[in-house]
């Protein structure tokens, strides 16, 4: 097991001013006054005077590190990793914990350093305030820094206090459940979540590919499912799998529908509700409805961050052992398995995670997570059912939107090119278009399957404005050969 990077993130808030000016004022030199965070999972993780908080790296107005200490890597589950910190900000880092010399951000990156990896960040940032303070100045400046507190702004707060009253209590903490904090949503996918129509587009990542032109941007948002009125089958879905499950595990499903209709959770799924969903997927006497229920659900799970990285780290690999099932699945299935990954897709953590060349073991052999995101792409592109066709080709506009390899940009490309040749309606004409012209940039291949095949663009240019204008920008990478 590789394990997950540890970095902690040093900033010298003083811009260099304590280096240039420490030595007049306190008799000694100080290299910098040092603020610190942790990343990991894709976060930076910081304690300030509104406690934990988290945001991506280098995300706080404080902008890049002025050094990036490598503490190496750790093995802690990503579930673990959360409750630990949740702990953390409902006792010894609540905000009103917080002291700009005795108690603040590096006694916090030092003490998570330590929990990862076993091993903390420099002395001579921990050992700073002692610094100052054996300086006469500092002993005289002390009761003005004792009312001081740091906290850059641009975080977001770990989790909501227990003092604040939410709609809906949570679930008994035991075994099940994880005392994780909960994200706060995107207000894209919060949107989703509150919705009711069955797809929606929502903004793409920081990372996601810009285009020019106004309408364009607005086609380019990702592609996501969810509708919350799936919530209101529960209690079919529970009589269902009652007698196929143990009492703990109707507990642990309850939890799951609990979370899903809470609209301020101070709590999140543990491992355990993933791994119970991912069990009842896979028992053969359940029912379809039953299976697409529980896809519909996993979906919405999928639009919270907190989720999303529950699964991405979890070494069970149980929802890729999932979608490594599609093919023997029934169509409502299949529709809803690829769902899943175009919601994963939204994310720029998701669509790395999808497109992992990292090998691991299943059915004595090795396989990747990209080899069957892209079997599950190429198989409802090539499908005659037009449901299997609109979902294949919103997975492959969501993974367009982000870089794919070369290997994957053909084997997707020559199946888009293929699904083009048959009746499609207008929003998967532009899905696929929009895909293809992304894969031809990466890829000359692509562009060149596409005048091997014949690809005739004229079939769609006249059908919308969106239609037209996409063709006009594959035109251009084609002929730009």
């Amino acid at each position: 097991m590789s394990g997950t990077p540890v970095k902690v993130h040093i900033y010298d808030i003083s811009k260099g001013m304590a280096r240039s000016m420490s030595y007049a004022f306190l008799g000694k030199q100080i290299d910098g006054v040092w603020h610190t965070g942790v990343v990991v999972y894709g976060r930076e993780y910081f304690f300030g005077g509104g406690g934990i908080e988290y945001c991506p790296p280098c995300g706080t107005i404080l902008g890049p590190p002025d050094n990036i200490y490598d503490c190496g890597t750790t093995e802690i589950p990503y579930e673990l990793f959360m409750e630990y910190l949740n702990e953390l900000s409902n006792t010894s880092f609540r905000p009103e914990c917080y002291h700009l010399l005795d108690h603040n951000c590096n006694t916090f990156s030092n003490e998570l350093a330590n929990f990862l990896t076993g091993k903390g960040i420099p002395p001579q940032i921990t050992n700073l305030p002692a610094d100052v303070l054996s300086t006469p100045f500092g002993s005289m400046i002390r009761p003005f820094i004792d009312a001081m507190t740091v906290s850059p702004s641009g975080g977001q707060p770990m989790s909501v206090p227990r003092t604040t009253p939410v709609s809906h209590p949570p679930p008994p903490l035991g075994q099940n459940s994880a005392r994780a904090s909960s994200t706060r949503l995107p207000t894209t996918s919060n949107d989703v979540l509150k919705g009711k129509s069955a797809a929606h587009t929502v903004p793409p990542t920081a990372t996601a590919r810009t285009e020019k032109g106004k309408e364009f941007d607005m086609d380019r948002n990702a592609v996501v499912f969810g509708s919350r009125e799936v919530l209101a089958s529960y209690k079919c879905l529970q009589q269902r799998l009652a007698e196929k499950l143990k009492p703990e595990e109707v507990v642990v499903l309850d939890e799951v529908y609990e979370y899903l209709t809470c609209k301020n959770q101070t709590w999140s799924l543990g491992r355990s509700h993933i791994s119970l969903i991912g069990r009842v997927l896979n028992i053969s006497d359940v029912n379809e409805e039953t299976h697409t229920t529980l896809l519909k659900c996993l979906q919405l799970a999928l639009l919270k961050e907190d989720i999303l990285q529950l699964v991405i780290h979890d070494n069970e690999r149980s929802l890729m052992k999932l979608v490594k099932t599609f093919e023997a699945s029934a169509l409502a299935v299949k529709v809803e398995i690829t769902k899943l990954l175009i919601n994963m897709c939204n994310s720029k953590a998701g669509f790395d995670w999808l497109t992992s060349i990292s090998q691991w073991p299943i059915e004595s052999q090795e396989i990747c997570n990209c080899s069957i995101t892209n079997q599950t792409c190429v198989s409802c592109l090539l499908d005659e059912n037009i449901q299997l066709k609109d979902v294949g080709a919103a997975l492959a506009y969501n993974l367009s939107r982000f870089k794919v390899t070369e290997d994957s940009a053909v084997e997707v490309g020559s199946a888009l090119i293929q699904c083009l040749s048959c009746q499609v309606s207008e929003k998967t004409a532009f899905h696929c278009l929009f895909a293809l012209d992304s894969f031809s940039k990466i890829n000359r291949e692509v562009a060149d399957l596409c005048a091997v095949i014949g690809l005739d663009l004229t079939l769609y240019k006249d059908r919308s404005t969106r239609l037209a204008q996409i063709c006009a920008n594959l035109q251009r990478t084609l002929a730009s050969g």
